[in-house]
């Protein structure tokens, strides 16, 4: 299969329990870029499963070169990161806060831009940083009240040491606009069975506990 590189973590810990409950099926991952997978596909390369967060690659693949429809499999909306003590409750309340956002240039800046477009909310910037670890590192020191950050990246920055702890704030338009991770089975795959096995995995409670572990909900809203 290939699988868009943020997933590797999620799926080195998913693969093994799929191959211990379907002896007989290897599961080998390429990761990358997914318009490098859409040109293998295009190329006629031997793809069973193909896993990307990005809607417009998975349309790239292309009329034909798919047996189904793509399959969300999972999401991963934006939150708004504050300190445990924090005030900030929901989204109304970034009007009146110090807000440390992610340039737009990034994915998090534009999955940041298109959840607060989402609730129609103004949010105008203390301070525009890099990326979300940095936005991070802002509210941590006391810098900054609040960032938006997608999800993922709040539970893989982690606590920092002499810094505060941060909780995540949920607002119901980011979840509606979250970015999708969809499963496709292309048509050069060799292995369909196994291929539908894998995507019903991905979609099956035990797994659902390992995307939520990494941050990531289900793939139904």
């Amino acid at each position: 299969m290939h699988a868009a590189d943020p997933l590797r973590p999620t799926l080195t810990r998913l693969i093994p329990m799929f191959e211990e409950g379907f002896p007989g099926i290897t599961v080998a991952v390429s990761y990358g870029a997914g318009t490098e997978h859409v040109q293998h596909i295009r190329e006629g390369a031997p793809i069973d499963v193909f896993v990307s967060s990005e809607t417009a690659v998975t349309e790239l693949v292309g009329d034909g070169l798919t047996r189904d429809d793509p399959e969300v499999i999972a999401r991963n909306p934006v939150v708004i990161a504050v300190p445990e003590t924090g005030r900030i409750e929901g989204v109304a309340d970034l009007a009146r806060a110090r807000v440390a956002m992610c340039a737009e240039a990034t994915e998090c800046g534009r999955s940041t831009r298109a959840a607060l477009a989402a609730a129609t909310a103004d949010v105008r910037p203390a301070t525009v940083e890099p990326d979300p670890a940095a936005a991070l590192s802002r509210v941590r020191a006391g810098a900054a009240d609040a960032t938006l950050v997608q999800r993922t990246d709040l539970v893989s920055d982690g606590p920092v040491s002499g810094g505060k702890e941060l909780r995540a704030v949920e607002f119901r338009e980011a979840n509606r606009v979250a970015d999708q991770y969809a499963a496709i089975r292309p048509t050069t795959g060799g292995n369909a069975v196994g291929a539908d096995a894998f995507v019903a995995f991905l979609k099956s409670s035990l797994v659902r506990h390992v995307l939520a572990d990494a941050g990531l909900s289900p793939g139904s809203r």
